[in-house]
């Protein structure tokens, strides 16, 4: 790692359910990517843990403590969405039918992605609807590269 600039990745909520249930598609990938939490910071924006931190987890002593240990990592950076809150209400409600659904979430992490003031450099997604809304010309690489066929 000396001398090698840390990368930011921005993380949907379906990384964290793919990292504690075993039995999802994508859960070796999110092992993974939580294997080389030292090489970057990862952008988790609030919202994405209000999505994720439920009863479920909270009441199973295991996977909060590892939870806990993940978020403790000095690349975790709990990104505040204060600024996209007002416009990711309006993408979500006021969409076109040619527009993506995208939930509030979703909204809220597409729009951190289009943001230039934020340095981004991968987004961890597996939903396709996201994946797909993420401009191209952006310069953010979309993991994984390739989506299993489920």
């Amino acid at each position: 790692m000396k001398g090698e600039v840390r990368k930011y990745v921005l993380i949907d909520t379906c990384f964290w359910i793919a990292l504690f249930k075993p039995t999802d598609p994508f859960h070796n990938n999110a092992k993974e990517i939580l294997a080389q939490i030292d090489r970057f910071y990862f952008r988790l924006p609030w919202p994405t843990l209000y999505e994720f931190i439920n009863t479920k987890l909270v009441t199973t002593p295991s996977r909060l403590a590892q939870f806990t240990r993940v978020m403790a990592s000095p690349g975790i950076i709990r990104e505040d969405d204060t600024k996209y809150r007002e416009r990711s209400l309006r993408i979500s409600i006021e969409r076109t039918s040619s527009d993506p659904a995208l939930s509030l979430t979703d909204s809220v992490i597409w729009l951190m992605a289009e943001d230039r003031d934020l340095r981004v450099d991968y987004l961890v997604s597996y939903d396709n609807d996201l994946r797909a809304s993420i401009a191209p010309n952006r310069g953010i690489e979309i993991l994984p590269t390739q989506m299993p066929l489920l």
